[in-house]
Formats: structure tokens, C-alpha cells, sequence
């Protein structure tokens, strides 16, 4: 079950204000790395507020956290990290990156309703080896009610439920994709390999701090488009070799690709991977930043791959483990 949303200042200001050697500066923007490529080392942060006022925080060790977007974002538009050689053009920086696809795979008919709730199917690393896929966490469930989302939510809702209500929801399908009370919904979180030519680059146009703002381009490829089938083949015949019912496929997951129905999770991953050299990726193993001395990236934007599960705990486990090693350092 999802968890209510957390107002993070609301639950956590006091542990924040009263937590030793932490301070915590709000509206203050990170607009550079100041480099110095003797050192090799980040020197300061050139930092600003929404009035454009200007500062330099210097430190020992820094810690770049911003999301999987924002992390490439703000190292793609650093002048010092580009102009030392740090940050280079068409190198891994916002490279890779990924999402969990979420895919219609179709619905599904019980045979009987009693104890599905919640039925889920995982691949095992034997399938993924066999077949040379990736992974994949597939859900079943009855639908409960028509949910729609949006400043037109309940004018959506009115109109879907009156669809389902006179039995025309099939009919109507072709303008909005919506399930029924009672269908069965198939849920994908399903792993993409990463890939080049997914990736955060810059537009022209800049923020009001001046930073250039991002363009995304994500790729479906070959291997992902292998990895929807073969999952959505394996889940409908274990499906009915189970004796729960039986699964009707998106006959679009067969045809042209172009007309897959994906959509994401917002898990933005892979545009500073981890990896051994920077060939291959933006942070070492200490999630470090080539190049570097004292610039550590934190986030799932170091993921070098994103598995078929929630990447918060990955998330949370990385964060420790760098904390771990700037302790160290000292």
C-alpha cells in the first residue's frame, strides 16, 4: 500500500534545527563547482536565492543529491567542471538514463475472485539469465473504482463511470484508456537496459538563476522491447497453468512498436552510473566523480541498473555506504 504524502519540513524541522554540526539554508541554489584542477578538487559552491544574490560555501568533502535529472543537469551546466575537463561533451554525463517501464499489458478474467488480492509475479535471476531479459514485478488486481487525476477529475470520472455503466467502456477506449470496476488490472514495474541515447541534455533557454534547462530524450530498445514480451508470454501461461483464470495480452505488445502503450513510474535513473572507468560511466565505486577529488554523487542516478523494484531503499542504502566512506576520509 502507498503511504500517505509526507510534508518533509513539517515532520522533520526539529530533528533538523537541533541535529549537531548541520544547517540547513533554504532557497540557496547551487549555480557552480569551482574547481581547481591542481588539486583536483572542488574548491567552493557558488550559490544563489531567488533575488540573485550570490555566495561561496566552501567545504572538505561535497555531496551532490539533487535527483536523477537535476544531477546531470547541474554538472552538465557547470562552466569550471566543462572548462577542466571534468565534464566533457557527448561524455556519460546524463547518459543512460532509465525509468521502470510500466507497460498495458492487457486484463485478466478469475476464475475465482477469492484470496488474488494483491497476487503479484517476479522474475527469477534463472528466467533473466535464460532468456537474457531483464527483470521484471508484475501485479494483479480488481479494479475497485474509476480513478481519474487532473483539474478535470471528476468531470473524467463522471464520464467513464457513465461508460461503464451502459456497457460501452470498449467503445469509448479509443479516447481515453480506462479500466472498469470489476476488470482485472494488470501493473508493471519491468527493468530497462540502459542505453546511450537516453539521456538529459541542455536547451538554449535558461531558469531564472541562469542554469540552462534540460532536455529529456528517452529510448525504448530492442532489449527492452524483448523484455515486455517475453514477461508478458511467461506471466500469461503461469497465469493459466495455475488454474487462477486466464490473461488476455494487449495484442499491441506484439505489433508495431511504435504503438506500445508504455508509461513510467518517475524513478529517474542511470544519468551519473556508477562504473569503473569513466568510459563507462561518472562515478567510481565510492560514488565519486571522475576526475575528482572531493565531489561525491548521491541518488538513483548512479544506478548502473535499475532491477524491477521501488529504488528508494537502494537509494537510502547507497547513502549510507557514502556515508560510511566520507567518514573515513575524515
Amino acid at each position: 500500500m502507498l503511504s500517505a504524502p509526507t510534508r518533509f519540513a513539517q515532520k522533520y524541522a526539529k530533528a533538523l534545527r537541533e541535529t549537531p554540526g548541520l544547517e540547513v539554508f533554504l532557497n540557496c541554489n547551487c549555480i557552480d563547482f569551482n574547481f581547481d584542477p591542481q588539486t583536483r578538487r572542488v574548491s567552493s559552491l557558488t550559490v544563489a536565492d531567488y533575488a540573485n544574490q550570490r555566495k561561496e560555501l566552501v567545504a572538505k568533502h561535497f555531496v551532490l543529491a539533487t535527483g536523477g535529472i537535476e544531477n546531470a543537469r547541474l554538472l552538465l551546466n557547470s562552466a569550471a567542471l566543462t572548462k577542466h575537463g571534468v565534464i566533457v561533451k557527448d561524455g556519460m554525463v546524463g547518459r543512460g538514463f532509465m525509468d521502470h517501464l510500466n507497460v498495458d499489458m492487457g486484463t485478466f478474467v478469475l476464475r475465482d475472485a477469492k484470496g488474488t488480492e494483491g497476487l503479484q509475479y517476479f522474475t527469477t535471476d534463472e528466467f533473466v539469465k535464460k532468456h537474457k531479459v531483464g527483470k521484471g514485478n508484475v501485479s494483479f488486481g480488481i479494479v475497485k473504482a474509476v480513478k481519474s487525476y487532473g483539474r478535470t477529475a471528476e468531470v473524467k470520472n463522471f464520464f467513464k463511470n457513465l461508460a461503464c455503466s451502459m456497457g460501452v467502456a470498449d467503445k469509448v477506449r479509443f479516447i481515453s484508456d480506462f479500466r472498469c470496476p470489476g476488470d482485472g488490472s494488470i501493473g508493471t514495474m519491468l527493468e530497462q537496459q540502459p542505453d546511450r541515447r537516453s539521456r538529459v541534455t541542455l536547451a538554449e533557454e535558461k531558469d531564472a538563476l541562469g542554469l540552462r534547462k534540460a532536455i529529456m530524450h528517452w529510448d525504448i530498445n530492442e532489449a527492452d522491447l524483448k523484455s515486455i514480451r517475453t514477461i508478458a508470454m511467461e506471466v500469461a501461461k503461469r497465469f493459466a497453468d495455475s488454474g487462477l483464470g486466464y490473461v488476455k495480452l494487449n495484442k499491441k505488445l506484439f505489433g508495431d512498436p511504435g504503438a506500445l502503450e508504455l508509461g513510467y513510474h518517475s524513478h529517474h535513473m542511470g544519468t551519473t552510473r556508477m562504473a569503473m572507468s569513466p568510459n563507462e560511466g561518472v562515478v567510481d565505486p565510492n560514488c565519486k566523480l571522475f576526475g575528482t577529488e572531493n565531489l561525491f554523487i548521491a541518488g538513483s542516478s548512479i544506478f548502473s541498473t535499475g532491477g524491477a523494484t521501488n529504488p528508494t531503499m537502494p537509494i537510502v542504502q547507497f547513502a549510507l555506504r557514502l556515508v560510511d566512506h566520507l567518514v573515513k576520509l575524515g
